[in-house]
């Protein structure tokens, strides 16, 4: 009798053991891949703007990755070697109005695995055009610094968007040697960066 409730009480105690370790294994596992800020799929496009447009604008989306669950959402951009022009999501700022229907795809665009993706759309306004024709060069945005919704920022690399005066040379290549294409990061790609996250600043 006493043999019995003893391997009875040891089968318990193997069960409860196994059943924490993989408890463990999976919230060890679910922390490391957790993102510590939103991270976004470089983006490789080239912009032309319109040589009669006065206050008209180009636009172009970006891809960025979070944890499943994380509200926040990116509301601007701000560029150190172009710090007069921050561009704004245009769901978060007058342009709202003018944006056509289909470039309002915004908030959560797919779940993937332990990551969302979502998407956000930013319009290069007019006065990009009048720097544009001072300058006489494109303007190369990459590095950039990313405002939350909730107030926190991050730094990221933008990948390469160059925006050039109507009936610019455009000679940029991205990272595929391709020349006047849109490219963004595929999704697989991005989980090889996926613990290089964003660095958060104060």
């Amino acid at each position: 009798m006493k043999k019995r409730i003893f391997a009875a009480c040891r089968s318990a105690v193997i069960v409860s053991a196994v059943i924490l370790f993989i408890t463990a294994t999976g919230l060890a596992a679910a922390f490391y891949f957790l993102l510590p800020a939103p991270r976004i799929l470089p983006l490789y496009q080239e912009i032309s703007l319109e040589e009669d447009e006065e206050g008209g604008y180009e636009a172009f989306s970006l891809t960025y990755v979070t944890n499943v669950g994380d509200p926040r959402r990116i509301r601007s951009i701000a560029f150190d070697d172009n710090p007069d022009h921050n561009l704004w999501a245009v769901n978060d700022s007058a342009w709202e109005d003018f944006v056509f229907e289909e470039e309002q795809d915004t908030g959560v665009y797919k779940n993937r695995g332990p990551y969302t993706v979502k998407k956000e759309t930013f319009a290069v306004d007019g006065s990009f055009k009048t720097d544009l024709e001072k300058r006489g060069n494109p303007f190369v945005l990459s590095e950039c610094t990313v405002s939350l919704d909730n107030g926190r920022k991050i730094t990221s690399d933008l990948g390469k968007i160059v925006v050039h005066p109507f009936g610019g040379n455009w000679t940029e290549p991205n990272q595929y040697g391709e020349f006047t294409t849109v490219c963004q990061m595929p999704f697989l790609d991005f989980l090889s960066l996926v613990k290089k996250g964003g660095e958060q600043n104060d």
